[in-house]
C-alpha cells in the first residue's frame, strides 16, 4: 500500500514541476545564488531554465505517510478530476 502511496506522491511533485514550469519569472528579475551559479558545481551542465525535481530515495516513515495520506488521496482525485476534463475536451475537440 505505501510502495503505491510514495509512487503516486512522486507522480504528483513530478506533475507539479511540469506545471510550474511555465510559471517563470523574467531573465532579467531572476537572482541567482552563487551556489548554483558556481561553475563548481553539477548544475553548470543544466540549462538555466529547466524545471526541477527534487526528491528522497528512501521512503517517508510509516507514521508520516499515515498522517498525510487523507490530503494525498484529496490530491489526487482533483488531478483525477482535472485529467478527465482534458481528456472528454480533447475528444470532444478531436471529434
Amino acid at each position: 500500500m505505501f510502495k503505491s502511496i510514495s509512487i503516486k506522491v512522486l507522480a504528483v511533485f513530478a506533475i507539479s514541476a511540469v506545471m510550474l514550469a511555465g510559471c517563470g519569472k523574467d531573465e532579467e528579475s531572476v537572482e541567482t545564488s552563487s551556489a548554483f551559479s558556481s561553475d563548481n558545481t553539477l548544475l553548470k551542465y543544466v540549462p538555466a531554465d529547466s524545471p526541477y525535481v527534487f526528491a528522497s530515495l528512501e521512503p517517508l516513515p510509516d507514521d508520516v505517510m499515515d498522517e498525510i495520506e487523507p490530503m494525498l488521496a484529496k490530491v489526487l482525485r482533483s488531478y483525477r478530476s482535472a485529467f478527465e476534463e482534458v481528456v472528454v475536451a480533447t475528444q470532444a475537440a478531436l471529434t
